[in-house]
């Protein structure tokens, strides 16, 4: 969904409305296929390559495969949104207003997502990582949404996740422990390995979310 924008930029600068043609029917084979009906999302969707049927529905990177990866969730709230910037499509907006309201009725008092929305995170369970990149992500689609909708909520939502990145909590700081100089931790790249890392595209739509703020 986010590498859709590609697409979409090709065909204002060319002229060649396939391009958009395609990043159209993209976005509504994700919206049919990817999207439950109470919005949240199935992260993986494996199609045969002939006939276009669905094979399976699965995660690669979530906690199950009936669970919702928070990551897949943010990537939804952001490129549906973008999608409704450049198409004007009634139905990319309603989607990103569904999927949003999962995103956001689904975290935690810090509103720092865990990684997968379904993992047991009580007390008496393991260990459930969130996941930063998940948060900034979906912070500029939030407000961006705002933008466009002048729907308070989306503005409040983006607003207490960009307080919680900024927190000491969530920050790296430059540690030794993040490898290279991040300005975020606490991301998580699939269950049970790879968590409290710092990712390029967490801090990538960090300060994205922060410039939207600024503006």
């Amino acid at each position: 969904m986010m590498n859709l924008e590609l697409l979409f930029k090709a065909w204002q600068l060319s002229g060649n409305k396939t391009f958009y043609d395609m990043a159209v029917s993209h976005a509504n084979k994700t919206l049919k296929e990817h999207v439950r009906s109470n919005g949240s999302s199935f992260h993986v969707v494996s199609f045969n390559e002939t006939t276009g049927k669905v094979i399976k529905k699965f995660t690669a990177q979530g906690y199950a495969d009936w669970s919702t990866w928070s990551r897949g969730q943010s990537w939804l709230v952001a490129g549906f949104t973008i999608a409704y910037r450049y198409t004007k499509l009634e139905h990319f907006l309603k989607a990103a207003e569904k999927v949003s309201k999962y995103y956001i009725d689904n975290l935690p008092d810090d509103y720092i997502a865990y990684f997968d929305f379904d993992v047991p995170h009580g007390k008496n369970d393991s260990y459930a990582p969130r996941d930063t990149s998940s948060s900034s992500i979906a912070a500029s689609g939030l407000l961006e949404l705002y933008s466009f909708t002048k729907k308070i909520k989306y503005l409040v939502a983006a607003t207490k996740i960009l307080e919680s990145l900024s927190s000491p909590k969530y920050r790296a700081d430059g540690k030794p422990l993040y490898k290279l100089p991040a300005l975020l931790a606490n991301g998580t790249r699939a269950y049970r390995k790879d968590y409290d890392m710092a990712f390029s595209f967490g801090d990538y739509y960090y300060v994205k979310s922060l410039d939207y703020f600024l503006k």
